[in-house]
């Protein structure tokens, strides 16, 4: 299976970009739309709305960004992880520190 690009805002407006170059006098307008929506969610994985909003030029940023933070979830998720992890650590041996002080040591 290919991996999918995450989208970024250059990849948005490249497709944009195509979007704005085709004749809407053209016959095959729609279908050269439908074609580039198409490249667009192959590549990106983009849903079929999205893909359209970025080809009007609508939404980039925060379809962007979106995709963003889902890239980078795995990552934040085993940030927080090590994070908690410290975090737990910290508190029991605070609370053996207690139970020390509490038993006379």
């Amino acid at each position: 299976m290919i991996e999918k690009e995450i989208l970024t805002e250059e990849i948005a407006l490249e497709y944009r970009n195509r979007a704005l170059k085709i004749d809407d006098r053209n016959k095959q307008y729609i279908g050269k739309l439908r074609k580039i929506a198409a490249e667009l969610r192959i590549r990106c994985g983009v849903t079929e709305i999205e893909a359209i909003n970025i080809l009007n030029g609508n939404h980039i940023q925060e379809y962007v960004q979106k995709y963003d933070r889902k890239n980078n979830k795995i990552e934040i998720d085993e940030e927080l992880h090590e994070r908690n992890k410290s975090l737990l650590q910290q508190e029991e041996e605070a609370a053996d520190r207690r139970a020390m002080e509490d038993d006379g040591w």
